[in-house]
């Protein structure tokens, strides 16, 4: 297992898992660690949601559950510099929609 993927155990009872890479594309589902995290916790039944730095070619195809850290009309600049409150603003929407 990779560092991290171990856990398999965690993720069954849980109300969600989330995982994130920095670009998020048409290769993001094959063998990369987010594309296992996530088909983990659909095997346990588990929503699962990947936040993104940012996103390219063939994202919307994978039918993931993708919430941007900021969006592509925000310099690199400034989402590095807000990182932080940009992927708790992220998070919080992924949250609130998982629960509708």
């Amino acid at each position: 297992d990779q560092v991290g993927l171990g856990r398999h155990a965690r993720v069954a009872g849980a109300t969600a898992v989330f995982t994130g890479e920095g670009r998020v594309d048409s290769q993001t589902g094959y063998g990369k660690g987010p594309a296992e995290v996530i088909r983990r916790a659909e095997q346990a039944g588990v929503k699962a949601v990947l936040i993104a730095g940012s996103l390219g070619q063939g994202w919307d195809t994978l039918g993931y559950r993708v919430y941007q850290i900021g969006d592509e009309t925000q310099p690199v600049e400034y989402r590095e510099a807000h990182a932080a409150e940009l992927l708790e603003l992220a998070a919080a929407k992924a949250v609130q929609e998982l629960d509708t």
